[in-house]
């Protein structure tokens, strides 16, 4: 029996919700699935740069601002890094962000694994919590 495949929109709503309970590790996690589902959408990139140290956030806003060169948020996140590491950051345009950023597609492949009903406990109390 194979498990359901969750969709970009879940995974966006799962790192949402993670940040907003302040775990930034889940997070970090689920942004990165859905960045992996979707690469050519800036939110997850977003996320994930609003949760990375400065140099690797600096590499999560620039994707985000090549899918979208408008992008306000990914302006100041750039702009913050900056600040943050004290310097104007000068990288030759990747043609792709590095996977050494981005975290594994399948959460089951994580270093640290659990039971799967352990991992659909865990996932029920995050959204029975959100839910009140």
């Amino acid at each position: 029996m194979s498990r359901p495949q969750l969709t970009y929109q879940q995974a966006i709503e799962y790192a949402l919700k993670a940040r907003e309970a302040g775990e930034a590790a889940l997070a970090r996690r689920w942004a990165g699935y859905a960045a992996r589902l979707a690469p050519n959408e800036e939110i997850p990139w977003l996320i994930l740069g609003s949760l990375a140290k400065p140099r690797a956030s600096y590499e999560y806003y620039r994707q985000a601002l090549k899918i979208n060169p408008t992008n306000r948020i990914a302006r100041i996140g750039i702009q913050r890094a900056e600040k943050a590491l004290g310097k104007k950051l000068t990288f030759p345009p990747a043609k792709r962000l590095s996977n050494k950023f981005a975290p594994a597609a399948d959460p089951a492949n994580t270093v640290r694994r659990r039971p799967p009903v352990l991992a659909l406990f865990t996932i029920t109390s995050i959204l029975a919590i959100f839910a009140l």
